[in-house]
């Protein structure tokens, strides 16, 4: 972006996209001319130019890589409007003159897309998906203990039930080996 202290300088400028590629200031032949028509043939029949402008800035680099593309098209012919004008002679009656106006009518579309790499928001949707992938590890587990048909298996397979240590005894079988899976 242009940065100027100077008040004068978008009184003066002209758009150029070398030179002064930040100046919105355009002639308007010269938009007619960039849009592929004749400047002689619209200001006599009229017309509809599109100006698109885009800004696509990256704020991380330098201000020089935010600058403005603008691309002009002609998006009608014979652009006209009506419009009616009422007065009163001396007798008062009523009149009226409808006129006919053509001209050349710009439609201006700006569109664009800022970015910006910040550490806090990016800390912030990290400690987001973690305490998501959290919540889904503590609903899984809801619904394997408590609603499925082999909550006994996931039960076991999940919590160890603790015991004393064992003396010499003959070893008892584990509770999984006597389970059916199928």
């Amino acid at each position: 972006m242009k940065k100027t202290s100077d008040e004068i300088y978008f009184k003066t400028c002209k758009y150029d996209p070398v030179s002064s590629p930040y100046c919105p200031i355009f002639k308007i032949s010269d938009m007619i001319t960039k849009s592929g028509h004749s400047f002689k043939e619209l200001s006599f029949l009229g017309g509809v130019v599109g100006i698109d402008i885009m800004w696509n800035c990256d704020l991380d680099q330098l201000g020089s890589s935010c600058k403005p593309q603008y691309s002009f098209r002609l998006q009608d012919r014979k652009n006209n409007f009506r419009t009616a004008t009422y007065y009163w002679d001396r007798e008062s009656r009523e009149y009226r003159d409808l006129l006919k106006l053509y001209g050349i009518r710009f439609e201006i579309s700006v569109t664009g897309e800022a970015r910006r790499f910040g550490l806090v928001p990016t800390a912030i949707s990290l400690g987001t998906g973690c305490a998501f992938l959290g919540a889904i590890t503590l609903l899984c587990d809801l619904i394997l203990l408590y609603l499925n048909s082999k909550a006994d298996f996931y039960w076991y397979c999940k919590y160890e039930e603790a015991k004393p240590p064992k003396r010499q005894e003959a070893a008892k079988p584990h509770p999984l080996e006597n389970i059916n899976v199928d």
